[in-house]
C-alpha cells in the first residue's frame, strides 16, 4: 500500500490507430513527467486524449498525474477511460484496485483485481495481493488464503510482506498455530519497520502461547 507503482508496465496496443498530433502530445507528456513537471504533463496528456479518446496509454498516464496531484477521483475516471479504450490493457486495473483499497471499497477492489488476474496475472502479481486484501476484509477467508499463497509464490522480492501477516491470521483461525507462527515471523522479518509491528508481535505471542498449551488452539487475538 505504500507504493503506487506496482507491477510491470505494459504498453497499450491502441496507440497504433492514433492521429500523429495525439502521439506527439503523449510523448511530450512523458518528457514532462520525467522532469516531474506535472502541470505540463497533465496538459499534454489531456491534449492527447482530446485528440484521440481511445488512447488508453494517455488516459493511464493522465491518471498517474492526477494521483501525483492528489486528485484520486479524477485519477479513477481516467483509469476507467483507459479500461474502456482498451479492456486488455492491464495497468489501469491495478491502479483502480489500489485506489479503491485506499477508500476501503473492498467489493470494488475484489472486482478490479479479479479482472486483472483473469487478464494477466503473470505480469501483475500485485493483483493477487489486492485480491487477498479485499477478500480478507470481506471475510471470504478461503478465497483470501488462496490469493495470499499466490501472492507469496510470485513475490520473489518480498514486496508484499502483508501477505504473510494475513495468511498467518487465517491459519491461526483454522487452528494451524505452527504454520501461523512461521507466517507471522516472516512478516516481521520482511517488514521490520511496519506500522503494525506491535500488533503482529502481540498476535505472534498469542499463537506461541497456544502452541505451548495446545497446538490446535483457536484464532489469534487482535484480528
Amino acid at each position: 500500500m505504500e507504493s503506487p507503482r506496482l507491477g510491470l508496465i505494459v504498453l497499450s496496443r491502441a496507440g497504433m490507430e492514433m492521429p500523429p498530433d495525439a502521439q506527439k502530445a503523449y510523448l511530450k507528456g512523458k518528457e514532462e513527467a520525467q522532469k516531474q513537471d506535472w502541470e505540463k504533463a497533465q496538459a499534454q496528456f489531456e491534449k492527447a486524449v482530446a485528440l484521440y479518446t481511445k488512447y488508453a496509454g494517455a488516459w493511464y498516464e493522465l491518471g498517474e498525474v492526477y494521483e501525483r496531484e492528489k486528485r484520486p477521483e479524477d485519477a479513477s475516471k481516467a483509469y476507467r477511460q483507459a479500461v474502456a479504450a482498451d479492456p486488455k490493457y492491464g495497468n489501469p486495473y491495478l491502479r483502480l484496485a489500489a485506489l479503491a483499497a485506499q477508500e476501503q471499497k473492498w467489493q470494488e477492489v475484489s472486482g478490479w483485481s479479479s479482472q486483472l488476474i483473469k487478464l494477466n496475472s503473470l505480469d501483475f502479481p500485485a493483483a493477487y495481493y489486492f485480491h487477498m486484501l479485499a477478500n480478507f476484509n470481506l471475510h471470504n477467508l478461503a478465497v483470501a488464503e488462496q490469493s495470499a499463497r499466490e501472492t507469496l509464490k510470485r513475490d520473489q522480492e518480498h514486496r508484499f510482506p502483508k501477505a504473510h501477516h494475513l495468511l498467518g491470521l487465517i491459519l491461526a483461525n483454522q487452528g494451524d498455530n505452527a504454520a501461523a507462527r512461521e507466517q507471522l515471523r516472516d512478516y516481521l522479518k520482511f517488514a521490520p519497520g511496519g506500522m503494525d509491528k506491535a500488533l503482529v508481535m502481540k498476535q505472534l505471542a498469542e499463537v506461541e502461547r497456544r502452541l505451548v498449551l495446545a497446538p490446535t488452539a483457536g484464532p489469534a487475538q487482535g484480528q
